[in-house]
């Protein structure tokens, strides 16, 4: 067994120290079937989560800490403390004295973000511990129990489409499968000659399509028209696919075109026509569908961005990302900037203590962005934009970013997508949003009105998670049943 050490060094959070004297953690696995491990393994900790291994992450950071070992033998004892454990908030004999869940998770199938949920995946159940303070203070764990795969439930309406993706399969060398959930209308189970217009769904950070499944009955028609809807699931190795093609995540967006639409249209009967292709989606999601429609606008009669991911990099969650002086840790102030807020307001958490985070745990946010928009360093790993101990921006990874800054695709491409996007753009954002969306949106926005694109722009009180989406949905069906009505009514 070797145990691989990886040392962080950081002016936050995340760091590593040599304590003679340290409380620590033993820990070990034992599961039939299994002759090694390799992967890393994360002891989470956390006063008021019930299953800590599920690192929900919002909206406070809990602590955890992690060593990566290789062919570790069922049975064998890995002790972390502050010599070897990579760690967050700070090294184990830092954790304050107190009431604690405990558990032990060792992450083997990265196939996608949340080690907790992940099939095959090792864990422990969860016990409440006391942190008494005492340095020579030990707890053991051991992982017995292991992640059963996530189950859809198939009803007469929800139907579950899962296919091998050659374009992702080539690019990992590995089979990866593309999977969704398609909620049929009532249309489609009493006539079985007659095709449907299709809306695809994309949601955010961390959703699963298994979510959509189980639906007794049928979605409500538009304005008299049946809709099949498709939610899609973007979750990959390295967070959220947000499907577009990218260096290091591989050709989503060629695979959402060329492999999941076709499989809908054959095995549902969707209509194989633009007017009847339409792209919503919500934060991540949301990015997704305009990323999507200016991209492959042939394709799409429609998007509806909702709360989307940064639009516009010169407002990157609050960064201007083309401004040499600017940094993801601290203001121009020397205020520390925030990653997450309650109402836009009320500081929840900073950028480095995310970015700190994310040394641990995998498959998080602000890596997710680097898994999409970065190039590839020759180690396989993302490009990193920001120095993980300064916070620095680094502007050569800043240029490639700008493969995906929809302003400037708008601005590039615009007397080619102008005939074909114009009047089918619909954005809506939150004014309080908690994650600094706000004013990327708006920025996009206003460069949408300056094109004359005539796109519905709506900008309305509420934060990521509560504006209220039931007015924007039924303008955004509205240009849907008018956008499928005219092009159904072309010869």
């Amino acid at each position: 067994m070797n145990i691989r050490k990886t040392f962080c060094v950081s002016m936050g959070a995340v760091w590593l120290a040599v304590c003679a004297n340290a409380a620590q953690f033993q820990v070990s696995y034992q599961v039939k079937d299994v002759p090694s491990f390799t992967g890393r393994i994360l002891v989470c900790v956390s006063k008021t989560q019930s299953e800590p291994m599920l690192l929900s992450g919002f909206p406070r950071l809990d602590p955890v800490y992690a060593v990566d070992v290789e062919k570790l033998a069922p049975g064998a004892t890995v002790t972390i403390s502050d010599e070897n454990a990579i760690s967050f908030p700070a090294a184990p004999s830092h954790l304050d004295p107190g009431s604690y869940r405990i558990q032990v998770l060792f992450d083997q199938n990265p196939t996608a973000p949340n080690a907790g949920k992940q099939a095959g995946n090792y864990f422990s159940t969860a016990k409440s511990f006391e942190i008494s303070g005492d340095p020579k203070q030990s707890i053991s764990l051991q992982a017995d129990q292991v992640v059963a795969p996530a189950s859809y439930a198939t009803t007469t309406h929800s139907k579950e489409l899962k296919i091998e993706s050659p374009l992702l399969t080539a690019f990992y060398g590995k089979p990866i499968s593309l999977k969704a959930s398609v909620w049929l209308p009532e249309e489609f189970l009493k006539d079985p000659n007659r095709k449907f217009p299709v809306i695809y769904e994309i949601h955010g950070y961390g959703w699963e399509y298994r979510f959509a499944g189980g639906k007794a009955s049928a979605r409500p028609p538009i304005a008299g028209e049946p809709f099949i809807y498709v939610d899609l699931d973007g979750s990959c190795s390295m967070g959220h696919s947000v499907y577009a093609d990218s260096d290091n995540n591989g050709p989503w967006a060629q695979a959402f075109i060329k492999e999941i639409i076709p499989a809908v249209e054959q095995q549902f009967r969707g209509i194989p026509a633009r007017h009847a292709r339409f792209v919503n989606g919500h934060s991540s999601g949301g990015w997704s569908s305009m990323y999507l429609m200016l991209n492959f606008p042939e394709v799409f009669g429609a998007c509806w961005a909702s709360s989307p991911d940064p639009l516009d990099f010169s407002d990157f969650c609050g960064i201007n990302l083309y401004d040499p002086n600017e940094q993801l840790f601290v203001t121009a102030s020397g205020e520390p900037r925030l990653n997450a807020t309650l109402a836009g307001v009320i500081g929840l958490r900073t950028m480095q203590e995310q970015s700190d985070y994310e040394q641990v745990v995998r498959g998080e946010q602000l890596r997710s962005f680097e898994a999409v928009f970065s190039g590839k360093r020759p180690t396989g790993e993302p490009d990193q934009l920001w120095n993980r101990i300064t916070g620095r921006i680094n502007s050569k990874v800043v240029e490639q970013w700008k493969r995906y800054d929809l302003s400037l695709k708008l601005k590039k491409d615009w007397a080619k997508l102008e005939p074909l996007v114009k009047d089918r753009i619909t954005l809506s954002m939150g004014v309080q949003d908690n994650f600094g969306l706000t004013e990327s949106a708006k920025r996009f926005a206003l460069l949408l009105r300056d094109l004359k694109a005539n796109a519905d722009l709506l900008f309305v009180m509420g934060d990521h998670f509560t504006i209220d989406k039931a007015p924007i949905r039924a303008r955004w069906e509205s240009r849907v049943a008018k956008i499928f009505k005219d092009g159904a009514a072309k010869p």
